[in-house]
This record gives structure tokens, sequence and C-alpha cells, in this order.
């Protein structure tokens, strides 16, 4: 269910804004932005503090922070590579062939894990 959430939430925060944040781009991308960080990151924490033993709930968002920059740098690194040497539009592509890859491990592990029980 979280990831139907973290779905939802980001297509109500960057898709569905767009053709206002075309003709509007400071303030709506500023609000848009907002939204989706207020959205997702209390699932984010929520899922931290759930999972992590009440000892180590400091350590386990400290960790989680950490790795979370370190993806973020080299998904920008990436993107910002492609757009360099292929142009905008493959960046774009390369991003939803990205997504399609996680969702479709996404639904094999979900697939598994119903076959276990």
């Amino acid at each position: 269910m979280r990831s139907f959430t973290g779905g939802v939430t980001h297509t109500l925060t960057h898709v569905a804004p767009w053709p206002v944040n075309r003709y509007l781009p400071g303030t709506t991308w500023a609000v848009t932005w907002g939204l989706h960080m207020g959205l997702t990151q209390g699932l984010l924490a929520t899922l931290v503090a759930d999972t992590a033993p009440e000892k180590l709930r400091g350590t386990a968002f400290g960790i989680f922070n950490l790795a979370l920059g370190v993806v973020m740098l080299i998904a920008s690194v990436i993107a910002g590579a492609l757009w360099q040497g292929l142009g905008a539009k493959f960046t774009f592509l390369a991003g939803a062939a990205f997504t399609t890859i996680a969702l479709l491990g996404l639904a094999v592990i979900r697939y598994r894990e119903a076959a276990a029980t």
C-alpha cells in the first residue's frame, strides 16, 4: 500500500500540475515541491520509525538519510550526464525506464511474497 500511496503522491505533485507549472514556473514549482516533500517525507519517516528498534532509531534515520543523499547525488550525476550527452528527451526516457524496472522488481517481490504464504 505504501508504494501505491507514493505513486499517487508523485502523480499529484509532479504530473498533474504540469500545465499550470508551464505558465507559472517559479511559484508553482515551489508549491508542488513543498507538497511532494510534505506528502512523501512523512511516509518515509514512518517507515524508518516503524522498522527500526527503539534504541537504534536515531542511527536508522542517520543511515537512511545518508543512503538517500548518496543515491540522489548519483542519480543527479547520471541525469546531468544524460542531459549533456544525449539531451532532455533521452533523460526523461531513461527516468521512465528506471521507473519501469523498479516497478517490475516490486511486482516480482510481491509475487514471491504472495507465493510464500
